[in-house]
């Protein structure tokens, strides 16, 4: 479950993740905060907290403070772990723009010789009508291939979407796999292919209130396979 904070410009503030785990004799729940420090109402943050209470993590949970560094039209160019306790090398990530509609993601690590970095990871996410049409991921060097997700869309508004949000943070919240806040309108498939596996389809079902709000969807594969509920 997501709940996502706004303030009173309709900026995102927090948004806060839970996950509940009952396979075990005795359930618990896995759960991460993201605060983002808001300056103005239209100033971009200019970092973000994220606190991982995991069951398994350090008393008091694990904390990574991030960095954002922006363009002249506010769209993220970098994004930097500042400080953590978590033990990960990831040093930043960076977000090119070929063109308006192209945006890449580099992620850099620390080798531990010589703070030398080295490019893991590569994303790309082609955008049409405000909507990722795809996204393609592989890994450097050698540029093995990781997956492809291919979407198609309805005329259902995204309830997350923000147009002014979206093209500033949007992507670095799809990137973390937080939520879709770049694509303005739901899909109605998806077709994800991994490494050299067959793609696999997802067709997707949207129900709306009485004034038009998505409130309930379903991904189908044969049987339904995710469910989802939107809460105003």
């Amino acid at each position: 479950m997501q709940v996502f904070s706004y303030d009173k410009q309709h900026q995102l503030a927090a948004l806060h993740s839970y996950s509940y785990d009952t396979s075990t004799g005795s359930p618990f729940i896995d759960s991460f905060s993201v605060v983002f420090a808001l300056t103005g109402s239209t100033t971009p943050p200019p970092s973000y907290d994220i606190l991982y209470q995991y069951h398994w993590a350090l008393p008091g949970g694990l904390l990574e403070h991030h960095e954002l560094y922006y363009d002249n039209q506010n769209r993220v160019v970098r994004d930097s772990i500042a400080a953590g306790n978590n033990g990960t090398n990831l040093t930043s990530v960076h977000f090119y723009y070929d063109s308006i509609n192209t945006v890449g993601q580099n992620l850099g690590y620390d080798t531990t010789l010589g703070n030398q970095v080295t490019v893991g990871e590569t994303d790309t996410f082609q955008i049409q009508s405000d909507n990722i049409v795809y996204d393609l991921r592989y890994t450097q060097p050698g540029y093995f291939f990781l997956h492809l997700y291919s979407y198609l869309y309805t005329t259902n508004v995204n309830p997350l979407y923000n147009q002014t949000f979206a093209n500033s943070l949007g992507c670095v919240l799809v990137f973390h796999g937080f939520a879709d806040f770049r694509s303005k309108n739901l899909p109605s498939e998806a077709v994800k292919t991994d490494g050299v596996l067959p793609g696999v389809g997802l067709n997707y079902s949207w129900t709306t209130d009485s004034i038009g709000r998505v409130i309930q969807g379903i991904a189908v594969y044969g049987s339904p396979q995710q469910i989802y509920s939107f809460k105003y």
